[in-house]
């Protein structure tokens, strides 16, 4: 009979699990969604890129999508198995909390395994490959070079014309620039350019040759004319925006791997070093939240008699809330130096630990929600005073 009620409670949380893993990691990967749409409108990256740089960035999104799932399939089965007086009749036949708490605890640990190796393995994994990615993405479209005998718009508030190009677009020659970025609208001819980039930085330099630059202002009615031998113009892509959005979130602290991070936090100064060892210790704190959860769950869910399903999304986003609160708080006072890193990277997991106890103690003895309201035990005494004072003048009445 155990085992088959562990079965029955294991094969309740996977559908609403699966569901919630969707839904959370479609809305963390709403973040990302306005670049991805500036690099099509931009025209700038290819589909296939976009594929890889969405299914690199999958690694980072499931590591933090994972736990939450968890605990709303969780909340879920436990409400709708509340909510159909299922678990008042296993309590009727003999069944306890045990029987609850053994498949909670087993598929925590199975999610915190792969929780574990997701972020370990996957995610610095997924960060490198982003990053040669959009390195290779830029050089690309530094190769790709602008069209001969076209208006070019490519770059952003910039018109280019070049009559002739060499060197696979690298180095251009008669040239003529319209630029809009200042107040004042610039002309610039020149006999011949080259486009130096960047790749650390994602920069492109237009490097011109011998050339001149008209301006004109129509309020003062004046005409400005120079003439230069060198000049570098700089060039921003309209896809730029999204490839450096990319390139920051590769080279973010939940992209290395576990060795890294701690070399990096015995190598940096104070302050840095905290934050580096925060990280570290947060790679096994934040998997081991699928165990916790777990264990919330159990009389959170049971509490929700009247709710069922639908509790489980609304709850699970307050306790998530809660959760990361209390990270990004651990994460403030580790690298201010009031907790140990350890201490501020498993601060949320002891909170929702010790309150997880409280209220598995309280499910398995039965006591009433009211008990743990502040002044409940000063307002039961004072109803029993109440009572008292009615029956004795109910007495004094009838005397």
């Amino acid at each position: 009979m155990p085992r088959l009620i562990e079965g029955y409670i294991r094969r309740e949380i996977y559908p609403p699990f699966f569901l919630a893993l969707f839904v959370f990691t479609l809305i963390l990967f709403m973040q990302s969604a306005l670049e991805l749409s500036e690099m099509i409108v931009a025209r700038g990256v290819h589909a296939a890129h976009l594929l890889r740089l969405i299914g690199y960035s999958l690694p980072s999104l499931l590591w933090l999508a994972i736990p939450m799932a968890f605990l709303m399939g969780t909340l879920s089965a436990m409400g709708r198995l509340s909510a159909d007086n299922e678990i008042v009749a296993m309590h009727s036949v003999g069944i306890g909390l045990s029987s609850f708490l053994r498949p909670m605890v087993q598929l925590g640990i199975l999610f915190f395994c792969l929780t574990f190796t997701v972020g370990a393995l996957a995610v610095p994994w997924g960060s490198d490959a982003m990053r040669g990615l959009i390195l290779r993405m830029f050089e690309e479209n530094t190769l790709a070079g602008i069209e001969t005998k076209t208006f070019n718009d490519r770059f952003s508030d910039l018109v280019i014309y070049a009559g002739q190009a060499r060197n696979d677009g690298r180095v251009l020659e008669q040239l003529m620039i319209a630029d809009y970025r200042s107040p004042l609208p610039e002309t610039i001819l020149a006999s011949r350019g080259e486009i130096e980039s960047h790749p650390t930085t994602l920069e492109k330099t237009f490097n011109l040759i011998d050339g001149s630059i008209h301006q004109y202002d129509p309020q003062l009615s004046r005409y400005r004319l120079i003439h230069f031998q060198h000049y570098k113009l700089s060039l921003r892509s309209k896809s730029e925006a999204a490839q450096r959005h990319f390139l920051r979130s590769a080279d973010k602290p939940e992209g290395l791997r576990l060795g890294e991070l701690k070399a990096a936090a015995a190598a940096a100064d104070t302050r840095k070093a905290r934050e580096w060892g925060i990280h570290y210790h947060e790679r096994f704190a934040l998997p081991f939240s699928c165990v916790i959860f777990g264990l919330f769950s159990i009389p959170l869910g049971i509490r929700f008699k009247r709710s069922g399903n639908f509790i489980g999304f609304t709850s699970s986003l307050l306790v998530v809330f809660l959760y990361y609160v209390l990270l990004g708080a651990g994460r403030k006072f580790g690298s201010e130096g009031l907790l140990a890193p350890p201490l501020a990277a498993w601060l949320p997991n002891v909170f929702f630990g010790i309150w997880s106890l409280f209220l598995l103690h309280r499910v398995a003895h039965k006591i009433p929600d009211d008990s743990a309201r502040p002044g409940a035990g000063a307002a039961k005494h004072w109803e029993r005073f109440a009572r008292y004072i009615r029956r004795s003048r109910l007495r004094g009445n009838k005397s």
